[in-house]
């Protein structure tokens, strides 16, 4: 979603269409995360209460490419 805005200018892609497909991404990605994240929820329980140990780690994680 960054990268496509300019790529959309680029080839100069009409706003209707291209605020069409970017809404309808939109969509799917938040009903999908959002899926996702209920499935786990309820597929692993004792997930929650790890949390606070989790969350660091995979933030720790994510950090890495952006130092590399």
């Amino acid at each position: 979603r960054t990268f496509i805005t300019v790529v959309a200018g680029v080839v100069r892609m009409p706003r209707r269409r291209f605020f069409t497909w970017s809404g309808i991404g939109a969509v799917l990605w938040v009903t999908s995360v959002t899926l996702i994240g209920s499935f786990l929820g309820k597929s692993f329980p004792g997930l929650q209460d790890q949390l606070e140990v989790i969350l660091p780690v995979f933030l720790a994680f994510a950090r890495v490419p952006v130092l590399l």
